[in-house]
């Protein structure tokens, strides 16, 4: 039987989504605010990376129109380079932004670039007050991390803080980079040990067979 992700997610939890670059984070990040907002929940997406515009039409090759839910006022992208502010002034934007728009779901991506203007310390700090603050409120939390090639754990060590650990990454297959997926941790559940196919297309994401 074929694990789901959208079954077996709880809400009001925190969950790590890490992986090599391109392995698709975002993507799996955003199916997650997508499951939300089909249930008319309100879903924060804090990027470092990507542009609005670009996010949007990256998003739709994945059948995800988010134009639509943002019309809804069921989705808010909120958009800033990692250097274009401090440690502090990222931490108090995420805040006003919880406050006007109170989302049920908050979506970091990625969480490693804030290394460019904090130390490790520093963004581990960030983080848990991040943490503290939602869970206050109830609301689930997503954050993406990139690993170097090689490596299992993101360079800002947060496994033990977060209820949920989801390790994505890519098998040689045929020369093609075959993305999969593994769940390393899920606080107070069973789950799947070993590491399953994912598959992207216009339909979405699409849990595969084992590996």
């Amino acid at each position: 039987m074929k694990p789901s992700i959208k079954k077996e997610f709880m809400w009001g939890v925190t969950t790590l989504i890490s992986g090599t670059s391109g392995v698709g984070k975002t993507s799996l990040a955003i199916s997650v605010c997508m499951a939300a907002m089909k249930q008319n929940k309100r879903a924060l997406f804090f990027t470092l990376e990507e542009s609005n515009p670009q996010l949007t039409r990256n998003m739709k090759s994945l059948g995800f129109d988010l134009e639509s839910f943002e019309k809804k006022g069921l989705l808010k992208i909120i958009t800033s380079r990692p250097t274009a502010l401090g440690i502090e002034a990222h931490l108090v934007t995420l805040y006003e932004n919880i406050e006007s728009f109170r989302p049920d779901v908050v979506v970091l991506d990625p969480i490693t670039d804030l290394i460019e203007v904090g130390t490790k310390k520093e963004v581990r700090g960030m983080l848990i007050r991040i943490i503290d603050h939602m869970k206050n409120k109830l609301m689930t939390i997503v954050f993406t991390a990139l690993v170097n090639r090689g490596t299992d754990s993101p360079s800002v060590q947060m496994s033990s803080m977060v209820d949920n650990w989801i390790r994505l990454d890519t098998n040689s297959k045929e020369k093609e980079n075959q993305p999969y997926i593994t769940i390393v941790k899920t606080r107070g559940m069973d789950h799947a040990r070993n590491s399953f196919l994912l598959k992207f297309s216009n339909e979405g994401l699409e849990i595969g067979e084992s590996i």
